[in-house]
């Protein structure tokens, strides 16, 4: 889980499986190019290296009625089906700690 000491970090997960770091968590702007329309968004915990981690999972709203392709690497992360490229945005985006 995201705690103190630990940065936030955001990357996209392209249909292909590949994985890009990102410096900052993208603006709304950003978000809507990086997915290629209007987004949406639901947190969900994924475990990597053994440890649970909170991400918010960020998604064109539209992506399947679209006919983006499913993004295998992150539905199978998060349980459920994504499509198009996905932003995943490590960290608390309630308030808590």
């Amino acid at each position: 889980m995201a705690g103190k000491g630990r940065k936030v970090m955001a990357k996209i997960i392209k249909v292909d499986g590949t994985t890009t770091n990102l410096d900052n968590n993208p603006t709304l702007m950003e978000a809507h190019r990086l997915v290629g329309g209007w987004i949406k968004g639901n947190q969900c915990w994924i475990t990597e290296d053994n440890q649970q981690v909170r991400y918010f999972v960020v998604m064109n709203e539209k992506g399947k009625a679209k006919g983006f392709p499913k993004n295998k690497v992150v539905s199978k992360m998060v349980g459920f089906a994504t499509y198009g490229d996905i932003i995943l945005m490590e960290g608390n985006f309630e308030g808590e700690e």
